[in-house]
């Protein structure tokens, strides 16, 4: 009798753990899904919410750099503006059973973001977290792209140029609708490479509505006027210091974002390459080698030949260097070299020297 009860009480302990375990493990698991730190329990997803856009996350990658963002912040007392003039990145991480929300407060740049977590607390965001928080295809509005003015850039070459001066005016609006404006004036220490028979390609961060490019030399004549998509490469004899101006104009009735007008300018160095030719690869002893060197800024030449010789003689008219190389009378038969060198010369001829 005592070994049948005995059975019947383990049996009803079996089938109450069996009950208990499951109902405790989901309370365990409610408790911290209820607690609003995000490493307790599981987010599932999370909802971003700017303005009317709404983007669901639930890749896991994403959604652990939202939840370290959380955990980043120092905290501090107050923003450095109202968050009137904030942009307000609303995220909404979701639990089994409860929804956890905090507020991203973005400025127009890295510095001085903050964000409140559900108790409302205020903490700075890192600049390294900012950065990612911006750059999200969510939030990339008009307060990252369009509170820096536009850039206009020239690619030639497989070079890139700036601007030397920009000068105008630039407004944008801000996350609480006001507008900012700006005067422009800055300077750089840029000067473009422009090669004969090469064009410069127009490279703006932000297209314009209206551009037109007026490109003249030191005196002041006008070589091309107008827009900068039909300007045709020049057909210069010569190097010459050129200086070019974009105005482009982007307009407020198209774009309430933004809009503004600004004028760059650039020195344009247009660059005639450096031509040398030689009369003759072949020669005799006593005869005379000629190399011509056109369109060189060099202030001097060197022609140093690798075999015997008597003086070089040099002569530029009109820019372009005549260069005379004797051949000494005993030179030996036999394979040279002639090497020319200036400030943008450096090439080397190849001679043969008869009997």
């Amino acid at each position: 009798m005592r070994k049948e009860g005995n059975k019947k009480g383990l049996k009803l302990l079996i089938l109450l753990l069996i009950l208990i375990v499951p109902i405790a493990v989901t309370f365990a698991v409610l408790h911290l899904n209820l607690d609003s730190d995000l490493r307790k329990g599981s987010v599932s997803s999370m909802t971003l919410i700017y303005g009317d856009q709404k983007k669901t996350v639930e890749e896991k990658e994403e959604l652990e750099f939202f939840i370290s963002v959380t955990e980043s912040g120092e905290r501090i007392a107050e923003t450095a503006n109202p968050l009137s003039e904030y942009r307000k990145l609303q995220a909404i991480f979701h639990k089994l059973n409860r929804d956890v929300e905090y507020l991203f407060y973005l400025s127009d740049s890295v510095h001085n973001c903050v964000y409140t977590d559900p108790d409302g607390t205020l903490f700075l965001i890192p600049e390294e977290k900012a950065a990612t928080l911006l750059a999200d295809p969510l939030v990339t509005g008009y307060a990252v792209s369009y509170a820096t003015y536009p850039t206009l850039e020239f690619t030639q070459g497989g070079e890139t140029y700036g601007a030397k001066k920009v000068e105008g005016n630039w407004t944008y609006a801000k996350a609480n609708e006001t507008k900012s404006y700006k005067d422009i004036s800055e300077k750089a220490n840029e000067k473009v490479i422009l090669l004969q028979g090469e064009n410069l390609n127009f490279k703006f961060s932000l297209e314009p509505d209206f551009c037109s490019v007026t490109l003249q030399n030191e005196k002041g004549e006008i070589l091309y006027s107008g827009d900068p998509e039909e300007m045709i490469p020049l057909a210069l004899p010569t190097d010459a210091n050129l200086s070019l101006i974009a105005k482009c104009d982007w307009y407020q009735e198209e774009h309430p974002e933004y809009f503004g007008t600004l004028t760059y300018s650039y020195d344009v160095f247009y660059d005639v390459p450096t031509l040398c030719s030689i009369d003759r690869q072949t020669v005799s002893p006593g005869e005379e080698i000629t190399i011509t060197v056109e369109h060189s800024s060099s202030e001097t030449i060197a022609a140093v030949p690798s075999f015997s010789s008597e003086k070089v003689r040099q002569a530029k008219v009109d820019g372009t260097w005549t260069i005379t190389v004797p051949v000494s009378a005993t030179a030996p038969t036999g394979e040279y070299d002639i090497m020319l060198m200036g400030s943008d010369v450096e090439e080397t001829f190849k001679i043969t020297i008869r009997k």
